[in-house]
């Protein structure tokens, strides 16, 4: 489980530092300052990414700081910590969209 391998302050450091541009149920694009031009972040971001069952498929571009999220929506509700880093992503993108 994600919960384990990152502890709350790392994970509210990387959540600090996400723009959500698209939210989807079932995919996630955002943008981080700490993969811009940064592989070994990249690295453990993709390392963290592969080890949970729930994510489909991710793509984690460096030059741009993009990353893409494909995670299968009907795992999500039995996965109390995803759930709820993902509620946190789609109301920071639904605030930035109702300006």
């Amino acid at each position: 489980m994600l919960a384990g391998l990152l502890d709350p302050v790392k994970i509210e450091l990387l959540l600090g530092s996400v723009r959500v541009t698209s939210f989807i149920p079932g995919r996630i694009r955002c943008y981080s300052s700490l993969i811009l031009n940064n592989e070994k972040n990249a690295g453990m971001l993709e390392n963290l990414f592969r080890r949970q069952e729930g994510i489909s498929e991710y793509k984690i571009n460096t030059r741009t700081g993009s990353v893409l999220i494909v995670y299968k929506d009907c795992l999500l509700s039995s996965d109390p910590f995803l759930q709820k880093i993902a509620n946190r992503l789609e109301k920071r993108f639904l605030k930035v969209t109702a300006r």
